[in-house]
């Protein structure tokens, strides 16, 4: 290697190890953000913990603190979205549920909050879809193995056991996966929305020949039915249903990053 090009490497050094050492691992920008929200600097906080997200990791605790940022910052419904977005991960976290608790009091519109699985599948509820689908497996994996267990001693002539520990085991590991699949397929149609505009009016159709039908506020949660290009048909729990602008809403979609501030 000639001089030149020694030196042309040792500009790019100089130029790119501070702009790379600046991003950071995840791991440092939260500790980051986590010293940037206790020093009151709500806004560093925010970016921090965006970027965390918006790098690939969907962690309950990020989306949990940039819900605390943007509460701080004044922005109820993306705080309300993050909340919810943390509660995916982290379902039995009290922190979460009274933050939530406390922001839906501050919502002008009082409606009920969507549940993300039908309510037959109310066991999912306080399990997050990695920990359901791990006890399933493992379920599973208990009931093939008693199975076998189970073989090996009718051809030994051994009896006193019985098939239904296996059918219950599988029966529970079934139940597990069928919850997790209805959980993870909500999440990624978008099934849960929240409402980041300050006021939207939901409209019969999509086009400029509707009628104004009703009108949202920040942080109002709706159920989310339909989609079209641009906007979303969302229904209450009252049973009134209209047709929101997209940019309006955020949904709970694990493929969307952090909706701008």
């Amino acid at each position: 290697m000639n001089r030149r090009a020694h030196r042309f490497l040792g500009v790019l050094l100089v130029v790119l190890v501070p702009v790379l050492g600046a991003a950071g691992t995840p791991q440092e920008r939260f500790d980051e953000g986590t010293a940037a929200y206790q020093a009151g600097d709500a806004v560093g906080a925010e970016q921090a913990f965006r970027e965390v997200i918006a790098g690939g990791t969907e962690d309950g605790h990020a989306w949990y603190n940039l819900g605390n940022a943007w509460y701080r910052l004044g922005r109820p419904g993306l705080a309300i979205h993050a909340w919810r977005r943390a509660e995916v991960y982290l379902p039995r976290d009290p922190d979460v549920r009274a933050n939530l608790d406390r922001a839906r009091l501050e919502v002008k519109d009082r409606l009920e909050a969507p549940i993300l699985v039908p309510a037959h599948f109310f066991w999912q509820r306080p399990l997050a879809p990695g920990e359901s689908a791990r006890l399933a497996a493992v379920l599973a994996a208990l009931a093939l193995v008693l199975a076998n267990l189970l073989v090996a001693r009718r051809r030994a002539g051994q009896r006193g056991w019985s098939w239904a520990g296996v059918g219950a085991l599988g029966l529970a590991a079934a139940l597990l996966g069928l919850s997790t699949v209805a959980l993870q397929r909500s999440l990624a149609q978008g099934a849960v929305a929240v409402v980041l505009a300050p006021e939207v009016t939901a409209r019969s159709t999509v086009g400029g020949e509707g009628v104004d039908l009703f009108v949202l506020h920040e942080g109002a949660e709706v159920a989310v039915r339909a989609r079209e290009p641009g906007h979303v048909l969302v229904t209450l729990p009252d049973g009134r249903w209209g047709w929101l602008p997209r940019a309006a809403v955020a949904t709970l979609d694990p493929a969307e990053g952090p909706p701008g501030a």
